[in-house]
């Protein structure tokens, strides 16, 4: 029988030390959270729930800083979130903030300017999907620009109970259960025939229009009787928002061949390190073209994301950050925000690394393809600065390239090979 108590063990973890930068007390508006903060180094940004993990622990350590920074964060979803941006406008919103030790807060962000936006998806998916960028987008007003970095790599990850006999699954099946509904005649795609079981993301989240695009080349296409909000059950499944790992699990403990979900790196990587043991795993995928499913990593728990770094697992894309950049595109127009994008996206600052490393994300250093748009054509990229060995030591505690001391390239028996972050990379 199931082991149900797990699914609250999270809940009865020791609190978190207090902050070192300590933001007032039950304070309802945001702009009196941390009063000794000066207003240039409070910063609001809005987009899609995949990121919060990540922004969260980059925010906790930009409070941290001798001369602090606080990030102010509201993800009501991808699309929605960047149109917030593009309006310069957070307005009546709840928003989350992270004190030094981590502790999140919830403030009423009254009326604010949104300073950047992150999102998985890119500009143009959101215009596809209905999004009406302003006018004078992207030159604004001959003050600033709209502006671009891309990010860590995010994934998305077609999951099953823990206890499923599943491997793999592919496009093609995703076609028929999202398309006409789990068990439909003459469609059926086995085990996963119960529609009730099938958990599924909103449309308008970066999962649901990554998927959709991936599926259907179409990030509009709404899967097969949508079950709409609020859990509400349709045909095809449970509409969940950030329990889907909760939901597969439920559903499992029924039929544990029957759950079907999907969910980011960052969600997935949670499960795995749960102290009750994971509830769900990752199937390998099958797109269309390829013969052969592939994990993100070369097997399914070994953790390296080769098979996404190297671009034979199709569900991965760059993270976009959007921030207003001076007339000429040279730099951030606002120097807070250039200094959380350049510690988000950067690798030169080894304690954000390792923080956007351990909530899931692949930094842009480690890749060694890159990819047109959403899900398109993938192309080989040689970063400036590789960090594919550091990565893997840091995600798998293994090392498979020559250990160095920084600045002694000698150490490295590979011709040509650097010596960076304490690794031999190729180059």
């Amino acid at each position: 029988m199931r082991e149900w108590s797990r699914r609250s063990a999270a809940a009865g973890l020791a609190g978190v030390a207090l902050s070192t930068i300590a933001p007032a007390a039950f304070a309802a508006d945001c702009d009196a959270v941390f009063p000794s903060v000066p207003a240039d180094h409070q910063i609001y940004g809005a987009g899609g729930g995949a990121e919060t993990q990540t922004i969260a622990a980059v925010a906790a350590h930009l409070a941290g800083l001798p001369d602090p920074i606080i990030v102010f964060w509201h993800d009501p979803g991808a699309c929605a979130g960047y149109q917030a941006y593009l309006e310069n406008s957070i307005t009546s919103a709840a928003v989350k903030y992270w004190s030094s030790s981590g502790t999140q807060g919830v403030c009423n962000a009254i009326a604010h300017a949104a300073d950047f936006a992150h999102m998985g998806n890119d500009h143009e998916l959101c215009v596809e999907n209905g999004l009406v960028p302003p006018a004078n987008w992207p030159e604004a007003d001959g003050s600033f620009r709209y502006g671009s970095a891309l990010a860590p790599v995010q994934t998305l990850n077609i999951i099953v109970d823990k206890d499923s006999s599943q491997e793999s699954i592919s496009a093609e099946a995703l076609y028929y259960i999202l398309g006409f509904g789990a068990g439909a005649p003459g469609r059926s795609v086995a085990p996963w025939t119960n529609p009730a079981h099938i958990v599924t993301r909103d449309p308008t989240s970066f999962a649901g229009q990554f998927l959709a695009q991936s599926i259907f080349h179409d990030g509009t296409q709404a899967i097969y009787d949508d079950p709409g909000r609020n859990g509400d059950n349709g045909r095809l499944g449970f509409r969940a928002e950030s329990d889907v790992i909760f939901r597969v699990d439920a559903f499992g403990a029924v039929n544990a061949e029957s759950p079907l979900g999907y969910v980011s790196g960052s969600e997935l990587l949670a499960d795995a390190r749960s102290p009750a043991g994971r509830k769900t795993k990752v199937l390998a995928y099958q797109h269309q073209h390829q013969t052969a499913g592939y994990w993100p990593d070369l097997t399914e728990s070994s953790r390296e994301k080769l098979n996404v770094r190297t671009g034979k697992y199709h569900f991965w894309a760059p993270g976009h950050v959007f921030a207003h950049v001076v007339p000429n595109g040279s730099a951030f127009s606002n120097d807070s925000v250039a200094t959380f994008i350049d510690a988000f996206v950067g690798s030169d600052d080894l304690d954000v690394l390792d923080l956007v490393v351990d909530h899931g994300e692949i930094p842009l250093c480690a890749m060694q393809v890159s990819r047109e748009g959403l899900d398109g054509p993938i192309s080989s990229f040689a970063p400036v600065d590789p960090c594919g060995c550091y990565f893997e030591s840091r995600v798998t505690g293994t090392v498979r390239c020559d250990s160095c001391r920084d600045a002694h390239d000698e150490d490295c028996s590979e011709p040509g090979a650097v010596c960076r972050r304490g690794y031999c990379e190729s180059y």
